[in-house]
């Protein structure tokens, strides 16, 4: 009988054949439900390895305004629409997420994620490789939150290269959010900075000191919608060295907490363009069509000039086409020059100063080529 009992560890007792082969085959169903529930489990925690999830955790902003059109469209034919109220319909929603008014240089957008353990490494830390993968996130909510109607006319944005600066690892399963900001832009590139941060636990929240002024900046003379050709970047090793040292000698100055209760982990710099076709956009007259600016508005009804003048053409049928021509060279033409300068003329001066920082990192990268 002993034959019959397969596993070994029933062989040896002294139980009747029937109660044998009775726990022999609970044993091995036993193994096997736990395999199945081990390779459940492994599924399971990495999960957003698996092919495209990645695409939809990225474009899920996306997914969210094709909702909110279609439930639009819904609602229209419910209610028996004409076609030109349905194209106002759609249109009074893109309005409502339009960023109308925002100081863009104040402005934050919030992507929040975990360190999962596909994304870890053996140090049981979210590994270095992985903070790309979630800037991919982070900035594609940030550019469907902010530039809606330069996306709706069929632009694109181009990323020329990201710089990263860790300070502190962040815990595996640890949660944390990604605070994307646009810190400066020229006449061709949008410099993005995104800081990875925290919630500290209660036990260890301190009060933080603030950061100390900066003092010294890297001078910026290019106008904010110049349609003078960007300069290369200055091949001098000297020259990229001191920009090099300019830049780290401001993240040296940030504080690990960027405020009470979070603690700071990295920080990144991404360089953009925008593009339609072949043609780049000056980020300035993307950011003023679609409704920000510096200027206070006079009232709570009052539009952006600008953007007064996007939504006139967006309230036409073929208003997207018109106003991808506008992105395409009309800009250029009166009156779009004067509003967009006069969007962001009370910022210039931060603008510049912001800018030269951050275009110092790309620089440096740039000459440290040479050596």
């Amino acid at each position: 009988m002993s034959s019959l009992v397969k596993h070994p560890l029933l062989r040896n007792l002294n139980l009747p054949p029937a109660m044998l082969t009775l726990l022999s085959r609970i044993l091995e169903a036993n193994y096997k439900l736990g395999a199945k529930y081990l390779l459940g489990l492994v599924l399971l925690l990495n999960i957003r390895a698996f092919p495209f999830v990645w695409h939809f955790r990225v474009f899920r902003p996306v997914y969210r305004i094709w909702l909110g059109v279609l439930s639009v469209r819904l609602k229209s034919a419910l209610l028996l629409r004409s076609p030109s109220q349905k194209h106002q319909a759609i249109e009074a929603y893109f309005h409502g997420r339009s960023p109308v008014g925002v100081n863009l240089l104040n402005h934050i957008t919030i992507f929040r994620s975990f360190a999962s353990i596909d994304e870890s490494d053996y140090n049981l830390h979210l590994s270095n490789s992985s903070y790309a993968k979630a800037l991919d996130g982070a900035r594609f909510k940030a550019a469907c939150d902010l530039f809606p109607h330069f996306l709706r006319a069929g632009g694109r944005i181009a990323l020329a290269g990201t710089s990263f600066s860790f300070l502190k690892e962040i815990p595996i399963l640890a949660p944390y959010e990604v605070r994307v900001s646009v810190q400066g832009w020229d006449s061709k590139w949008m410099y993005v900075v995104c800081k990875f941060v925290t919630k500290n636990k209660k036990s260890s929240t301190k009060k933080t000191a603030p950061s100390p002024p900066s003092t010294s900046f890297i001078n910026d003379t290019s106008p904010g919608i110049s349609i003078a050709p960007t300069p290369l970047p200055n091949p001098n090793p000297n020259s990229a060295s001191t920009n090099l040292a300019s830049v780290d000698a401001k993240l040296s100055s940030v504080d690990k907490e960027v405020e009470e209760g979070y603690t700071l982990h990295t920080v990144s710099i991404s360089q953009l363009c925008f593009k339609v076709g072949r043609i780049t956009v000056p980020p300035a007259v993307v950011f003023a069509t679609n409704g920000m600016t510096s200027q206070p508005s006079s009232s709570a009804s009052a539009l952006p000039k600008t953007y007064e003048k996007v939504r006139e053409i967006l309230s036409q049928r073929d208003g997207l086409k018109k106003l991808r021509e506008v992105y395409k060279g009309g800009w250029r033409e009166s009156p779009w020059v004067e509003f967009v300068e006069e969007a962001f003329r009370d910022i210039e001066e931060q603008r510049k100063e912001r800018t030269g920082v951050l275009s110092g990192a790309k620089s440096a990268l740039e000459g440290a080529r040479l050596l």
